[in-house]
């Protein structure tokens, strides 16, 4: 089974945004349990009760580390800790952590105050590739749905680089390894193994697709 952590960071005026989200990674789960693909929603709903009321912040940032992906959600005001989480993410993007991923969306038609309105013009102006907007719930489906595809890809495209390495280093071994020792089924076996999954990985993007063709 392959996790995708997923970070959700907004503010409380979001809470219906985040709750439609919550209920599509439900579906997803469901529809994608057969293609081997779990996705695991990070919210500060399923934090709270278990964090200290002095660290909430750190202990955010420490959660949104281990995640592979991150989205951000706005709507008319910066959320209390939005933004750190946003810079947070921003850094470990371009360092080589697990957070490979990360997505701004904007909410259309509220009454925004001028720092966001800045913050908004310049930062779509910095990361065009970041940002988006929406102002339906299908929209808001579609864009998400969307980028877990394109993590799961993501994923999958590093455990192939990795697979493929793997299977030339211990075809190189089989090279000097007599049948009669132990470790050749051994190798034998890995080899299969890893050509299995790397069939397998080729068509779990286009049956993700094809999954939430009516979502």
């Amino acid at each position: 089974m392959k996790i995708i952590r997923l970070f959700l960071a907004s503010s409380e005026e979001l809470k219906p945004e985040r709750l439609v989200i919550a209920e599509l990674i439900t579906k997803l789960n469901y529809l994608w349990a057969e293609y081997g693909i779990s996705i695991r929603l990070v919210k500060w709903e399923y934090l709270d009760s278990s964090m200290g009321a002095q660290h909430k912040q750190e202990d955010y940032n420490d959660y949104l580390r281990q995640c592979d992906m991150c989205i951000v959600l706005y709507w008319t005001k910066f959320g209390m800790y939005t933004d750190k989480e946003l810079q947070t993410a921003y850094e470990l993007l371009k360092t080589n952590s697990s957070l490979k991923n990360m997505y701004v969306l904007f909410k259309e038609g509220g009454d925004m105050t001028e720092s966001l309105k800045n913050f908004r013009n310049k930062y779509e102006a910095e990361h065009p590739d970041l940002c988006n907007s929406f102002n339906k719930e299908l929209q808001l489906k579609e864009l998400l749905v969307q980028q877990i595809i394109q993590c799961v890809q993501s994923k999958l495209e590093a455990e192939h680089e990795l697979l493929e390495k793997r299977m030339r280093k211990v075809q190189k071994l089989l090279k000097v390894t007599e049948e009669n020792e132990p470790e050749y089924d051994e190798y034998l076996h890995y080899l299969q193994e890893a050509k299995e999954s790397l069939s397998t990985n080729e068509s779990v993007v286009d049956n993700l697709k094809h999954s939430v063709q009516n979502i």
